[in-house]
Formats: C-alpha cells, structure tokens, sequence
C-alpha cells in the first residue's frame, strides 16, 4: 500500500536530555501544520532520555525513534538523515523548542518561494534574557551564487546554524555530517549544502527558540586535536564558497580560523607526548596548506595575546 511522504522529517539527536525533552516534544506535538515526522535518535544515553522517546512514539505514529551505542550528535543525525522521508527536513536539538507555528511558516515560504533551503529568525533565551534575531525584510537568493548566499547569511546573523532552517531533502542529497568532528560541524554541513542549492530564502519570520544552557569556553571543548581539526574543516567549507576574485573581501573572516588555531595551541599541555607531536604535525601541515598561514597564525596568536580577537566560538 502507497503511503504519501510527509511534508517535513524533524531530526532530533538525544543525548542525556531527560530534564528538557518532553518540552522540546511537546512544542512539536502542539504544531499548528501536523504532516510532518519526527525522527528521534538515542544516541547511548544513561538517563530516561529513551524512554521518554518510546512513550512519545507509543502515543504518536509520527514519532520514531532510534537507539544506537554513543557515537555522537553528527552520527545520530546521519542515522535520521538515512530515515527521513521527507520533502524538507527540519532539525531541531533536544533541549531546544519549536515556536507554535514553525512548520506553518516554513510550509508558506515554501509554497510561495519554492526554496531549496529556507532560514529563519529565532529567539535566544539566557537565563536572564531573550533575545530576537530576526532580518528586516525578506531576502530571496536564485541561481548557485554560493559566495552571495555565505555573505548573506553571514551577514543577517543566520549564519550556517542547523535550528533555523529547512533543508529540501533532495538538495540535501548525499551530503552527510563528519563524524569525525563534535564542534563546528553544522556549519560545514550547512555550507556544504548551500554549495549545492539552487535558491535559499531568508525570512524575518521567527521559528525557532534556542536555549542557551551554558557559555561556550576552552574548557567546553577539551580535545585540542579535534578542536584543530574542526576549525580547518569550517575554514574549508567557507573558503570553498567564495570566488576568487572575492577572496580579499573575507580576510577578516579567515582570521577567524588563526584565532580557533591559536586558542587550540593553548591547550596543548592537556594532551599526552604522542598526541602532542600529533597536535603539532598538524598544525605545520596545515601551515603548509593554507597561503601565508605562519605569518597569520602568528600576527593573530599575538592579537589573541593582547585580547584584541572575540567571538572566536561563534
């Protein structure tokens, strides 16, 4: 028997979320557009994380979920990304929140703008505050204009987040997340899918509440080696979209990459002797590989030195 395909694959990776889960599934329960699915992916989790995922599926065929050993969040969402089934695919994190009528506002867009991809204002909660990002008017980018799109959504503050956005699962495609990396890795995704779409559509209308639990520091992000490896990959995913011709216009951007590299080679004595040479190896590799990378990484280390470099977790 023929079953018609949702119009959206919500994909929610769950990990140790006990305490903020089932707002997060009630404020999907309670959408105002209801032909969607929910794909929820256990990733190990030792709380009830899980069994709040089986009660909500017993009550909800368009919920599903999925147990896997930990393996970590790019993993989890593959796993859904292998499962979806439809026309556009949401992601939203587990101890975040849709606004009421999300689904509502992306299936509009879609209809009038067609879109392969479509991005939307949020709120940012803090414990002592919320605050709205949202653009002013609505910005419509046609053709494979993959450094017009990067400016853009850099530039509207929308950035290459996952939460915001709805993703047309064909322009998706066979793009994947790099299980290799736990830290910058929705925005290599996100670029990596921007390089492939044919329009991509911003809209001041706000979708999504972000929760944020705790500030992002060195001490969040314990592994050196990885952190390196994460930074060079999202500095290749933002180099790969921009023209040549162009690349002078993003030197302030790039550095971005030095600082990440800087803040990295900070944390070198938490590593072992082996992983230390391995650190290091890298590094020079990637001074290798990248035009005048000494000399940047060492005018940016002493910017960093001297607390002139912000916002290098962004």
């Amino acid at each position: 028997m023929y079953v018609q395909a949702p119009m959206f694959s919500i994909i929610i990776p769950v990990y140790n979320s006990e305490p903020f889960l089932a707002e997060c599934l009630d404020s999907i329960s309670r959408q105002s557009f209801t032909d969607y699915e929910v794909l929820l992916v256990d990733d190990g989790s030792t709380d009830r994380s899980l069994a709040i995922c089986i009660d909500y599926s017993s009550r909800d065929k368009r919920f599903k979920y999925y147990h896997t050993e930990k393996g970590g969040v790019s993993k989890a969402r593959n796993l859904g990304l292998d499962n979806a089934t439809g026309e556009y695919v949401v992601f939203v994190d587990s101890d975040d929140q849709l606004l009421p009528d999300s689904l509502t506002i992306y299936e509009s867009l879609i209809g009038t703008y067609h879109a392969d991809i479509i991005k939307c204002g949020y709120i940012e909660d803090r414990e002592s505050e919320s605050i709205q990002h949202q653009i002013s008017r609505l910005i419509l980018i046609k053709g494979q204009d993959s450094s017009l799109i990067l400016h853009s959504t850099e530039e509207c503050g929308y950035s290459g987040f996952l939460w915001n956005t709805a993703f047309k699962r064909t322009t998706i495609g066979n793009v994947r997340f790099d299980e290799s990396i736990s830290w910058l890795e929705d925005h290599v995704f996100s670029r990596q899918c921007f390089k492939q779409c044919g329009s991509i559509l911003l809209s001041p209308e706000m979708t999504y509440r972000y929760f944020i639990r705790q500030t992002v520091s060195l001490s969040n992000i314990k592994d050196p080696l990885m952190m390196i490896r994460a930074s060079y990959k999202e500095y290749l995913s933002r180099i790969d979209l921009i023209n040549d011709d162009e690349r002078y216009l993003y030197e302030q951007d790039e550095r971005l990459f030095y600082g990440r590299l800087s803040l990295a080679t900070k944390l070198i004595n938490t590593l072992s002797l082996k992983q230390k040479v391995e650190f290091l190896k890298l590094r020079e590799s990637l001074f290798r590989h990248v035009p005048k990378g000494r000399i940047r990484y060492i005018r940016t280390l002493i910017e960093l030195l001297s607390s002139k470099i912000k916002n290098l977790f962004q």
